[in-house]
């Protein structure tokens, strides 16, 4: 083993030094894995002609590399080869190249320009993702394959540009589609334009298209689009308002996550479910009306919409995910079956805690007990979900409604009454003695005027006779 280079059957499988400039011995035929791993102290590296082959991670976060000339002998560039080399301004790859791995240039923040030659097939996931300093891109005529994210968050970015022989992917105004443009790839996020509008042949945008497109206020989405991909206006933070066409049938995962000033939101009758996240901290939406074509909302739906007032839920809802409305501190009603049930009396308890009881009718739920019986109360006197809400009202009646007479609840205690289900004979002498005990002398009235009404007294003949 060399000292410092240590080779086997070719392949350098470390570097052990300190120095700032390297020059890698003739005869290496590969970079392994890892090979100049956070090596802080490597501004410059020159890499010999019998080179092949870049593995992965070879030169991840040599955070000083500065400059990369990569020999016409390498075939491959591996996932994260070059992941976070954050003063790396540019490289040169050559025309023997043709693929570029997952990751490969990932949070190289300081790339200005790549020259991607004709040699190269495929571009991986994530392959120049949060370059932020790339500001323009060419995809030769031999490129076949395009990874997702592949130019994520490259915020300089202000224009992609396909060639027009590309058999696969094509170019319009900068922004990338597959080659019949049904596919809208992705945006670019440095393109300083305000609006856009989708062109009519797209019927997919594909998975975070949009992402961080933080100049736009306003997209125009033609008829033509059927489905809205995972994160595909995630974090378009200007964008102020949305209509989506009724050819959409679903929303994506984190579709519109973070567009903090999205006000309103056009669902249309074609939509049949809203993904995970797809509007979360969204807090300037005011208003979401769910269409009855909607069978289910997902995990996080609307969550930390903090401005949203009310909701309607139509009966097409069979299932609402988990912490689907979390923290919306503004909503206080919610529209269920048609009838709307006030939730300002939701105190600490999560909303969609309360939403996720009222969709699955589980009223035996772990919650607030007061927030609980006044949501069943509602329930009740709405008529909803008739034959659940008064089993569970008569199976913990007693606290229940000693609830209504503590809080002095004249309409509902009435409303209890007149159902005949629940006030007995048999019971009826000890919630008068408590609402006495409690002071509540207007539960008392009229629980005394109910056992009057029904003249609900001992039999004092047949009394006397025992």
């Amino acid at each position: 083993m060399n000292e410092i280079f240590e080779i086997q059957n070719g392949e350098l499988i470390k570097y052990h030094g300190e120095d700032r400039n390297v020059i890698i011995p003739d005869g290496v035929t590969s970079i392994g894995d890892s090979a100049f791993l956070e090596c802080i102290s490597l501004t410059s590296v020159n890499i010999p002609d019998s080179v092949t082959s870049i593995r992965s991670s070879a030169f991840s976060e040599c955070e000083n590399l500065t400059s990369v000339i990569i020999p016409d002998g390498v075939t491959s560039i591996g996932f994260k080869a070059f992941q976070g080399c954050s003063s790396l301004k540019s490289v040169k790859i050559p025309d023997s190249v043709t693929s570029i791995g997952d990751s490969a240039f990932l949070e190289c923040i300081s790339l200005t320009s790549v020259n991607i030659p004709d040699s190269v097939t495929s571009i991986g996931n994530d392959a120049f993702s949060k370059c932020l300093s790339l500001s323009s891109v060419n995809i030769p005529d031999s490129v076949t394959s395009i990874g997702f994210w592949a130019f994520l968050g490259c915020s300089s970015l202000t224009a992609f540009e396909v060639s027009g022989n590309n058999h696969d992917y094509a170019s319009e105004n900068g922004v990338l589609f597959n080659k019949d443009k049904t596919r809208l790839m992705q945006y670019p996020v440095g393109n300083t334009r305000t609006e856009y509008t989708i062109p009519d042949s797209v019927t997919s945008i594909g998975w975070g298209a949009f992402i961080f497109c933080s100049n736009l206020t306003f997209v125009t989405i033609p008829d033509s689009v059927t489905s809205i991909g995972c994160s595909a206006f995630y974090g378009c933070e200007r964008l102020t308002s949305v209509i989506i066409p009724d050819s959409v049938t679903s929303i994506g995962r984190s579709a519109f996550y973070g567009c903090e000033r999205l006000t309103s939101v056009i669902i249309p009758d074609s939509v049949t479910s809203i993904g995970d996240y797809a509007f979360s901290e969204c807090s300037g939406l005011t208003s979401v009306p769910i269409p009855d074509s909607v069978t289910s909302i997902g995990d996080y739906a609307f969550s930390e919409c903090s401005g949203l007032p009310s909701v309607t839920i139509p009966d097409s809802v069979t299932s609402i995910g988990n912490y689907a409305f979390y923290k919306c501190e503004s909503l206080t009603s919610v529209t269920i079956d048609g009838l709307t049930i006030n939730l300002s009396e939701k105190g600490n308890v999560e909303i969609w805690d309360i939403l996720s009881m009222l969709i699955k009718k589980n009223y035996s739920m772990i919650m607030d007990h007061d927030v609980k019986y006044n949501l069943i109360f509602q329930l009740f006197a709405l008529g909803l979900d008739e034959e659940g809400v008064s089993a569970y009202i008569k199976k913990n009646f007693a606290k229940m409604f000693r609830y209504l007479i503590d809080h002095e609840n004249a309409e509902m205690i009435q409303k209890i009454l007149d159902s005949e289900k629940f006030v007995t004979k048999k019971n009826i002498d000890k919630h008068i003695q408590y609402a006495i005990d409690q002071k509540k002398y207007q539960s008392q009235i009229m629980l005394t005027d109910y056992k009057r009404q029904k003249n609900w007294y001992q039999d004092i003949d047949k009394k006397l006779k025992l």
